[in-house]
């Protein structure tokens, strides 16, 4: 049982991803925390709780009862009441579990009862929830801050490039701060501690050195591999400009995850047309995932794909509107219906492949969605 304090997101995937069925349901509980959300997260539980006590078996109803007793608690007694979003994912019975995740940013209400954990949406927040940091160097000062950046924060400083001060102001939180002899004293030595915690202890992949050149030079060969390994850029700030360096960095780095993003789709683009390792398609990515030959999983945000079905037999999956007739893999007739997203990931997690969801293209849109990197034919 556990709440996520100092655990990355991809801990939590990971986790949920493999985590085996039990007899008792899991119920994956997301909550928009924000005063202008659409619906109070009281009254969704309400809805939510009174529609599955009408449909859910009675042998199952007590620990589906008591997995919603223990989301009211921990919403009532346990959480930030800072955060603008959490995802909980709760199950009783005789292999119990509890997993919290609060955000800085909204997340769409969502509760779901089934016996695997609905990660979907964990997963879109891994793909457009960023944490960085960003160390700031100068002479006679420093300051290490981290940034916690949403696709919704994205989105609004793309729209009203006016705020961007204010946005940039909310989204940070500093981690170390002093004044004092940064070019001969042995201050940098605490900022190099403080990166690796962060690195280490925190699991942040994005680093960003700011500053006076001669200074982020020397912070740079002060850091140990395990942190320069995560360096995505330097940028070179003289002290006399005194620009707003967060807000740049916030600039720089969402170009740099646009970057990354089209690169990508240009490789899926190019290999699916010459057919060479490249897959489209709910069915063809699905057994693809079966199998574990999928490097990358590509999902479109603007597309959402029909069902799919599982073999309870052997766990093929079929995706088709009507229930298939027989199992390709076994010949068998019993099948489940299953949420396609959730398998996608589930599947993808499980087998460590990397998933990008992708905002805007048109080849994966006509194409269901759903498209694929393999590791190999």
């Amino acid at each position: 049982m556990s709440v996520t304090n100092n655990r990355t997101l991809h801990d939590d995937v990971r986790e949920l991803a493999e985590l085996p069925p039990s007899e008792s349901p899991i119920v994956s509980c997301y909550l928009d925390l924000r005063s202008s959300a659409p619906t109070d997260w009281k009254g969704a539980l309400v809805d939510r709780f009174s529609l599955l006590r009408r449909t859910i078996d009675p042998d199952k109803w007590h620990d589906v009862r008591q997995c919603f007793d223990r989301i009211r608690a921990f919403m009532s007694f346990e959480r930030d009441k800072n955060k603008k979003g959490v995802a909980l994912f709760v199950r009783e019975g005789t292999e119990p579990f509890f997993l919290a995740r609060e955000f800085d940013t909204s997340v769409p209400t969502f509760i779901a009862v089934d016996e695997h954990p609905d990660i979907y949406h964990l997963v879109e927040m891994k793909e457009t929830f960023h944490r960085y940091i960003v160390a700031v160097i100068q002479p006679t000062w420093a300051r290490v801050l981290e940034v916690n950046i949403g696709s919704a924060s994205i989105e609004a400083l793309q729209d009203h490039p006016q705020t961007r001060d204010r946005v940039a102001q909310e989204l940070t939180h500093t981690h170390y701060a002093r004044h004092g002899d940064f070019v001969r004293g042995p201050y940098l030595l605490e900022v190099a501690e403080t990166l690796e915690r962060l690195v280490l202890t925190d699991g942040h992949k994005h680093l960003l050195l700011a500053g006076d050149t001669d200074c982020v030079v020397r912070l740079e060969d002060t850091l140990p591999l395990v942190v320069t390994d995560n360096v995505m850029e330097l940028l070179h700030v003289d002290e006399g400009e005194r620009p707003d360096i967060v807000a740049d960095t916030i600039h720089r780095f969402v170009h740099h995850l646009e970057d990354s993003s089209d690169k990508l789709i240009d490789v899926f683009r190019e290999s699916f047309y010459r057919d060479e390792l490249a897959i489209a398609g709910v069915d063809q990515v699905l057994a693809a995932l079966e199998r574990e030959k999928v490097d990358t999983l590509l999902l479109s945000l603007t597309v959402h794909p029909e069902v799919c079905w599982r073999c309870e037999d052997c766990g093929t999956h079929v995706a088709s509107i009507a229930r298939p007739h027989s199992c390709r893999g076994c010949g068998s007739t019993a099948f489940i219906e299953r949420d396609t997203l959730g398998e996608l990931t589930r599947l993808a997690e499980r087998g460590e492949a990397r998933i990008e969801v992708v905002r805007k293209n048109s080849l994966l849109d006509r194409v269901g969605g759903v498209g694929a990197l393999l590791r190999w034919a």
